[in-house]
């Protein structure tokens, strides 16, 4: 069972490049990709959604269009967030950001808001493989 999980971000060992060459390949899109435990390991609904928009990337991005290059900052970027929540007990990928009144206290930039911090632009609530996400169409277009 252990071998059908992809890399973990948190990992010291976690062998980045197996993640990336199958994201890379694959026609599936991005938003996808990210939750597929037999991708990469770790990445959570949450995270999935601010990656992206830090990333400016859009969720429907299929993963082979992505440059190798913005993946590794992806891989580089999910690193950092999820080693401040180990740290910190908290979903924090904003510093900015109100805590929230939610239990797990996260601290967003657009996820579960209306309004898209950088371009004040409205955020839309999509549905990827039933669970929710958020995107900001303006800072993350679908090319």
């Amino acid at each position: 069972m252990v071998n059908r999980i992809g890399p973990d971000v948190l990992r010291t060992d976690a062998d980045s490049r197996r993640a990336l060459d199958r994201i890379s390949r694959s026609r599936a899109p991005i938003g996808r990709l990210l939750m597929d435990q037999s991708v990469i390991a770790g990445i959570g609904n949450i995270y999935r959604t601010e990656l992206l928009w830090r990333a400016r990337i859009h969720p429907d991005t299929p993963g082979r269009s992505i440059d190798k290059g913005a993946l590794q900052d992806l891989w580089q970027d999910a690193k950092k967030l999820l080693e401040i929540g180990v740290r910190r007990n908290a979903i924090i990928t904003s510093d900015h950001a109100m805590r929230s009144r939610s239990r797990y206290a996260e601290r967003t930039n657009i996820f579960g808001k209306a309004q898209c911090p950088t371009c004040a632009q409205r955020v839309r609530r999509v549905d990827i493989a039933g669970r929710r996400a958020f995107v900001c169409d303006v800072c993350q277009p679908l090319s």
